[in-house]
C-alpha cells in the first residue's frame, strides 16, 4: 500500500470550500486514515482567510505529531 511504500506519518487534507465532490471524498479518507491510526488535519480553504491561519493549524499539527513520537 502507498502509505506503507511512503512511510507517511501524518496527513493533511486540503479541500476548497463550498465543493461539495470534495467533501464526499474526505469523508472516506478520513475513516481510512484512521483505520491505520494516521493523524490528519483537515483543512478547508477559502481564498478569503489569511494564510496565516493555515500556516498556524499546520504548525500545531506538526508539532503535535511531534509530541506524539516523543511520548
Amino acid at each position: 500500500h502507498l502509505l506503507d511504500e511512503f512511510k507517511v506519518e501524518g496527513i493533511v487534507v486540503l479541500r476548497q470550500k463550498f465543493c461539495d465532490p470534495h467533501a464526499t471524498d474526505q469523508a472516506m479518507l478520513a475513516d481510512l486514515f484512521s483505520q491505520r491510526g494516521i493523524p490528519t488535519l483537515s483543512l478547508e480553504m477559502d481564498f478569503t482567510t489569511p494564510l496565516g491561519q493555515y500556516r498556524t493549524r499546520v504548525e500545531a499539527f506538526l508539532e503535535m505529531m511531534a509530541l506524539e513520537e516523543v511520548g
